[in-house]
């Protein structure tokens, strides 16, 4: 019997062809509740990189951001919370602007873009994924005022070798989403070690003090293929990145037929 749903927002919940989040699957969530089953949404983006009109109503019970960089509960409490160290975010300036990448990061207070603003920004519009909710952050200060939880970039996967080439010692990870852009890049999530949705879905737990066999998660990319194989039932979208599909116990074309099978499960363990 499950107790803790966790999904993906983008290309999950949210399909990339859609500016929010469709009903169908907010109700699907609000069922899944109903039956006594929390659910967390689980991002790469930080909480505050996440636009309320692309929610659509949904309100989970708990928030895992910044791919696990930060835990919140529904209300906005709080719950665990990691930052980068200076040296891993000045060497990330130095590395992307010296190979001249579209980068950023996310704080506390919103998601700042240090570098190509305008590009970034332009396309997360034409993906509807609130680009509004950017900050121009090109003056490369924000950081002077209070460190990160996570960075981010735009680039080939090449690059990300020169900078682990270049600072071994710093243990930044990066983890590749989505599909390839007109220029031939993908989309970066920069991490600390042990930073990773399946870290925090076994924090998590134990917060909750449940089991991960009684956890269950979806999700589409390459950040959630860690919590798709460390819950009980992993789900992968249809047409995610092959190595969540096979990190993945099921294959769904979408998020409520995931809630469907989730709720016909309880029922029928609840009956037995």
């Amino acid at each position: 019997m499950y107790k803790l749903l966790l999904l993906d927002i983008d290309g999950t919940l949210r399909p990339h062809n859609m500016s929010e989040i469709p009903s169908c699957n907010v109700d699907a969530v609000r069922a899944v509740q109903a039956e006594g089953i929390r659910v967390a949404v689980a991002t790469g983006r930080s909480m505050a990189g996440v636009p309320h009109r692309i929610l659509n109503g949904l309100a989970p019970d708990y928030w895992i951001c910044a791919s696990g960089g930060q835990i919140f509960t529904g209300a906005g409490e709080l719950l665990y919370e990691r930052r980068m160290r200076p040296e891993q975010v000045n060497a990330l300036i130095g590395y992307m602007n010296s190979i001249d990448r579209p980068f950023g990061f996310s704080f506390s207070d919103g998601v700042y873009i240090y570098r190509h603003y305008d590009l970034m920004h332009e396309r997360e519009r034409t993906l509807g994924a609130g680009s509004a909710d950017f900050i121009n952050g090109e003056d490369q200060s924000r950081h002077a005022g209070g460190l990160p939880v996570a960075g981010f970039c735009r680039c080939y996967r090449e690059d990300t070798k020169g900078f682990t080439e270049k600072y071994p010692d710093l243990g930044l990870r990066f983890l590749f989403y989505g599909l390839r852009d007109h220029l031939g890049m993908f989309g970066c999530d920069i991490l600390q070690p042990g930073q990773d949705k399946e870290h925090a879905l076994r924090s998590l737990a134990v917060i909750l003090d449940i089991s991960l066999s009684e956890c269950a998660a979806a999700g589409d990319g390459e950040n959630d293929v860690g919590m798709l194989k460390a819950a009980g039932a992993g789900f992968a979208m249809e047409d995610g990145a092959k190595v969540a599909i096979d990190a993945a116990d099921y294959i769904i074309p979408s998020v409520d037929k995931a809630c469907e099978w989730i709720l016909m499960t309880n029922r029928l363990e609840k009956q037995i």
